[in-house]
């Protein structure tokens, strides 16, 4: 079989979502909305500030990641 005959899904994109540099910020991400949530129930502003530094952390540590290398690859 050659590479011609493969027929991908239009909806499939190769590569979509195996960086460490999403990895990482995502999940950096989800736990500062996980802290400030807690952070708002317990009533308690510090908390809060920092739920909200980890989410604004996550989402200026994508770029640098990515910089680095350790965004998506090619194939």
């Amino acid at each position: 079989m050659s590479e011609k005959d493969i027929v991908l899904s239009r909806y499939h994109v190769e590569g979509e979502g195996n960086s460490v540099a999403g990895w990482a910020s995502v999940l950096i991400i989800i736990l500062g909305f996980l802290v400030g949530t807690v952070g708002l129930f317990l009533v308690q502003d510090i908390v809060v500030y920092i739920g909200i530094g980890l989410v604004v952390l996550g989402a200026i540590l994508w770029p640098i990641l990515h910089a680095v290398g350790l965004g998506p690859k090619a194939h």
